[in-house]
């Protein structure tokens, strides 16, 4: 069945054995879908869509705005390290030249994204593990080891072991998010949840927490779509 929005133009509804009713949309298309285990009437799906509009605005504006960041992974293309950005070239070797991005062959997408990665985990490795050595010592917080992850979803972890994970692409963000960062997985070394004292001591190693956490969040699409 097919359903004409105004505002997001054709919604396809979806019939299957389920028993709840679930609205999303297709990150390929951009078009909003309806999934549910029972027939909807024309003004049953009206109102389903009028319930979840402020969000599925919200939601198409993120796909959009992933969409704009997508890489093509060519020449021409650019690649974030510490806030700013560097051109994708053609060299002799995978490395970072402090000017650019070289990779050795621009004509195999699968191997450029694999050359890409690994520089971005050396370079993770050497700034990160410098970066929270310092401040672990400035604030006299003991750690055990730290380690460069694939993570997708979060920023940064703690364990109960002492452990401290960042992801890779976290070195892509600006110095001052990655030092929001750090001291946030430091935080949880003192405290292992987000109470008020969690919070507290994260104020107390960056006093401008408030700030960076809400230009991570909002910036998060440039520094995570690879």
């Amino acid at each position: 069945m097919i359903y004409y929005d105004q505002e997001f133009g054709e919604v396809e509804v979806i019939f299957s054995r389920r028993k709840s009713i679930s609205i999303g949309i297709k990150v390929d298309s951009s078009q909003v879908v309806i999934k549910s285990g029972i027939k909807l009437t024309k003004s049953e799906v009206v109102d389903l869509i009028t319930r979840h509009r402020d969000w599925l605005r919200k939601k198409m504006a993120k796909i959009n705005r992933s969409a704009e960041y997508k890489h093509t992974f060519t020449l021409g293309d650019n690649f974030m390290y510490l806030g700013r950005s560097y051109p994708l070239i053609e060299g002799e070797r995978a490395i970072f030249s402090g000017v650019a991005f070289e990779v050795t062959n621009l004509q195999d997408t699968a191997q450029v994204k694999l050359e890409l990665e690994r520089i971005y985990r050396e370079l993770a490795r050497n700034y990160l593990g410098c970066h929270l050595k310092f401040t672990a010592n400035k604030f006299k917080i003991s750690y055990n080891q730290m380690r460069i992850t694939s993570a997708s979803t979060r920023w940064g972890s703690c364990t109960s072991k002492g452990n401290i994970n960042f992801p890779w692409n976290l070195i892509m963000c600006p110095e001052e998010l990655v030092d929001y960062v750090v001291c946030h997985e430091l935080a949880h070394r003192l405290q292992m949840n987000h109470s008020a004292e969690f919070w507290r001591e994260v104020e107390r190693m960056c006093p401008n927490y408030r700030v960076f956490r809400k230009l991570l969040k909002l910036n998060s699409l440039l520094y995570a779509n690879f």
